[in-house]
């Protein structure tokens, strides 16, 4: 629309000799309708196979399986030609009322008048355009910040160079020496083993937890998770231990009878401090026994969860078991573990997963936002930029006769351009203005599913400002610059 109105005055001259030679409005109307209709439909023939192009891309980009529907010929067809008769008729409907009401005596007087609701049209169109901009802008800037906090939060846990293996019955038999094994290369540092590893969900419970308080066996208020781990695990991953100790195969009864708790736990129990829960007698799903550590808040699960009141417990099954590498051996270590695997499992295939790999497959949707909000933030851009192409063009055209004046005065090239510049300027400062509290309002809404999440920083709504503002401002010079730069006679003899 902004194109179309803008570049309007050459054609001012041909509207006003069809009006003269008898062509109705009506007529002039479906004239740059069908048009506006005519580049659509080359338009979508150009998306269709643009479209087929880029599917692998945004298949990559959306983690889905995405096609174009062609096995449903007709109904995609039918669609697509909705779609371009849609397009057409909107964007080409106010180019068409707008161009067909031109007087044809002022046209051919050259006394080209355009009314302020055309350009106040016109500015709306870029405000909406550009206040989009920012806003997609200042949410790619968001979604970025959101997965940098949460790549660089404490974990409460080490989970680099970590590798995790499955862990079955069939190992059970040989863990012993299959561990022996494994640490017998120094670039093996520790193994531990556990029902889940960190990044997984935690579903498994035995209900409330009932712990002595006094001279009373006291109920939990709420029903507590539980993590089945070996005596190695903690030292495996590096958790700090708060209180007490940790597992230990110096004491037989562990197996059966000691339990450990999270801060989180101990602090829904009302105790003051750790230390005041140690030693304490507990009952836990079908087990009895006693408080031996409290161990620091981690977070096992993703940052979308608040960290769960955890009870560890030294389990007879597990699931996976975890191997500790040395960073430097990374390599040797992994072809170690191999090794050691075929050995002792030569049936079962050698299957292992970096731990810090698994964290990241947590965020793997808010980095695909971040992408998507990318790319659809600089088309928006690109779009926007192409409305204000269209004022810009059409408010030098009709300030052709002012700028020579004001040359031969002797205005100078920057003062015209800033000039020429500062009311479209000020169109994108009311599209920040617009876009701003939007933005705002989206990514709250979007952090609220974390539990743990970054502050919405007033720097990245002014980033997204001034981006706008400087691709505004260099689509706009092109137009300024070309008009201060030209020769004032010929501008004084442009009727």
């Amino acid at each position: 629309m902004n194109l179309s109105t803008a570049r309007s005055s050459l054609r001012a001259k041909e509207i006003g000799v069809r009006k003269v030679l008898g062509a109705y409005k009506r007529n002039l109307i479906w004239q740059f309708l069908s048009e506006s209709l005519l580049f659509t439909f080359l338009a979508i023939l150009l998306a269709l196979l643009l479209a087929r192009l880029a599917m692998p891309l945004m298949n990559l980009l959306t983690g889905k399986e995405l096609s174009l529907a062609f096995d449903n010929t007709w109904l995609f067809g039918l669609g697509v030609l909705g779609l371009a008769v849609l397009v057409g008729l909107v964007a080409g409907s106010y180019p068409a009322l707008f161009l067909s009401g031109f007087q044809p005596v002022q046209v051919l007087k050259g006394k080209l008048n355009v009314g302020t609701s055309a350009v106040s049209l016109r500015k709306v169109l870029v405000v909406l355009q550009f206040s989009i901009s920012v806003i997609l802008i200042i949410c790619t800037g968001m979604v970025y910040k959101q997965l940098n906090f949460l790549h660089n939060k404490a974990l409460g846990l080490n989970k680099d160079h970590i590798i995790t293996l499955p862990y079955s019955d069939e190992m059970h038999e040989k863990y012993d020496a299959f561990r022996s094994e494994l640490t017998k290369y120094t670039g093996v540092l520790e193994v531990g083993r556990s029902v889940g590893v960190p990044s997984d969900r935690l579903l498994n419970s035995h209900g409330n937890l009932k712990i002595n308080k006094g001279d009373s066996i006291v109920p939990s208020p709420l029903s507590f998770q539980y993590l089945s781990i070996d005596h190695k695990f903690i030292d495996t991953y590096n958790i700090k231990l708060v209180a007490g100790r940790n597992f230990s195969k110096a004491y037989p009864t562990d197996d059966s009878m000691a339990f450990m708790l999270n801060e989180s736990a101990v602090k829904l129990l009302g105790f003051a401090s750790p230390e005041e829960a140690i030693g304490r007698s507990m009952e836990y799903g079908p087990r009895k026994g006693k408080l031996v550590g409290v161990l620091q808040d981690f977070h096992f699960e993703s940052m979308h969860e608040q960290i769960k009141p955890l009870v560890f417990q030294v389990g007879q099954r597990y699931t996976r078991a975890s191997v500790k590498a040395n960073k430097e051996h990374i390599p040797q270590a992994l072809a170690h573990i191999e090794k050691t695997w075929h050995q002792f499992l030569p049936g079962r295939p050698f299957d292992y997963q970096f731990l810090d790999e698994s964290f990241g497959q947590l965020y793997e949707a808010e980095q695909r936002q971040g992408k998507l909000f990318l790319l659809f933030a600089g088309m928006a851009i690109l779009i926007a930029c192409l409305g204000l192409f269209g004022l810009a063009s059409f408010a030098t055209e009709q300030r052709t006769k002012e700028i020579g004046i004001r040359k031969v005065l002797g205005a100078t090239v920057s003062g015209l351009v800033g000039m020429l510049s500062k009311d479209l300027l000020k169109l994108v400062l009311v599209a920040n203005l617009l876009a701003w509290p939007l933005a705002w309002y989206g990514m709250e809404k979007w952090l609220q599913d974390f539990a743990y999440r970054t502050t919405i920083s007033w720097w990245v709504f002014g980033v997204a400002g001034l981006l706008a503002l400087f691709i505004a401002l260099m689509t706009v010079s092109f137009h300024a610059f070309k008009a201060a730069m030209a020769n004032p006679v010929k501008s004084l003899n442009c009727e």
